[in-house]
């Protein structure tokens, strides 16, 4: 009896050593006790180093003024001055590492740090000594699209291609098909790369319903997140295939007495 009590726990130990923890696998669990009222504001991305950005300038009134600063005419069928697709080979324009774009007549114009309407303003203020007073003239500038990085602990790590000029942390970890069950949820990593090259790594805490008041919620341009494996994935990992095989071995060993025993008993 002493020894079918032993095979059982054998049996039960060798399970539950091969389960791993269920707690600590949700996402924003205190989200009722927690002060949302600050992550209620719309995000507008600004521009950064290495992007690539559209700039158009549009006046319907002279479309000769606006020309000087535009690669080639406005199409004929272009009826929506908004609309940059209605332009041919609007050029696109790399802002340097400085921040910088070298804009047609005014030369180099900062937009590193603003966002996309805040550039706009900027440079529509920089070129108004080109218009005749009283003249309409508008600038549209686009963020075509940019990439971030999901790796580590997710079903499907990789590189993605954001189109909206948002993505929030949670959003990127959907692309990335989820983290699996060994990832840490309480201490991912966001690494950043600052105007100046820098980088910078932030800790984001997923369990708790304060990272949606992070200023690290959205990501940005060429952001990776990185989820790293908890101890159990750890551990496994340092076990070589040969100690793996024993392991395998030793529990087919136990299946195979208690099966024996059931018989001869």
């Amino acid at each position: 009896m002493r020894m079918k009590h032993l095979l059982y726990i054998l049996l039960v130990a060798t399970i539950l050593c091969s389960c791993g923890s269920s707690k600590d696998i949700g996402y924003i669990d205190n989200s009722q006790s927690t002060d949302l009222s600050e992550s209620q504001y719309l995000y507008d991305a600004t521009i950064k180093p290495k992007d690539e950005v559209f700039i158009l300038v549009n006046c319907p009134t002279s479309p000769e003024a606006a020309a000087v600063f535009n690669p080639t005419e406005p199409m004929s069928n272009a009826n929506n001055a908004k609309d940059i697709t209605g332009y041919q080979n609007i050029k696109l324009y790399t802002v340097d590492n400085d921040g910088y774009v070298d804009f047609p007549l005014i030369g180099k114009v900062k937009i590193n740090d603003l966002t996309i309407d805040q550039a706009q303003q900027t440079i529509k203020d920089k070129i108004k000594d080109y218009f005749k007073s009283g003249i309409q003239y508008d600038v549209y500038i686009e963020l075509p699209s940019y990439n971030v990085a999901v790796v580590g602990e997710v079903n499907r790590p990789g590189m993605f291609t954001i189109t909206n000029n948002k993505i929030s942390v949670l959003e990127a970890l959907a692309r990335a098909g989820d983290m699996t069950i060994y990832g840490v949820r309480t201490d991912v990593k966001l690494i950043r790369e600052k105007a100046d090259g820098r980088k910078e790594v932030h800790t984001l805490d997923f369990t708790d319903a304060e990272m949606i008041n992070s200023p690290y919620f959205y990501m940005q341009q060429r952001d990776i997140l990185y989820v790293q494996p908890n101890q159990a994935k750890s551990k496994n990992s340092d076990i070589g295939s040969t100690a793996r095989f024993w392991i395998r071995g030793a529990s087919i060993g136990i299946s195979i007495a208690s099966l024996v025993y059931s018989i001869v008993k």
